[in-house]
């Protein structure tokens, strides 16, 4: 990494590719289909989970990783249940939401 006055910054072509894949991920209609459901998902619409997601675990990874003593079991098994739980939450609302939608036009 550069350091510019003491500040550390990535290097350009990092930025540009979270950027490229940034773009790609939004203008492109990717479209998901789970099960037997009728209603159709963009990845556009996880992008704010996908975005809360990795950070956190990449995140917690690192931490648990440099920790001395490692975190007890417990620690570990209840950032699990609340990524889930976050995750799960999260679809539920973007169902509902199509659900609504896909009434109001009919």
């Amino acid at each position: 990494m550069k350091s510019n006055q003491g500040i550390e910054t990535f290097p350009d072509g990092y930025l540009q590719i979270i950027f490229f894949a940034y773009t790609i991920i939004t203008t492109t209609n990717w479209k998901l289909k789970f099960g037997d459901e009728k209603m159709t998902y963009t990845l556009k619409q996880f992008m704010p989970l996908i975005t809360f997601v990795v950070p956190s675990i990449i995140i917690s990874v690192i931490l648990f990783v440099f920790i001395e003593p490692p975190p007890h079991w417990s620690m570990i098994l209840g950032f699990v249940v609340l990524l889930i739980m976050a995750s799960f939450s999260y679809f539920m609302g973007i169902k509902g939401i199509l659900k609504e939608k896909d009434a109001e036009t009919k």
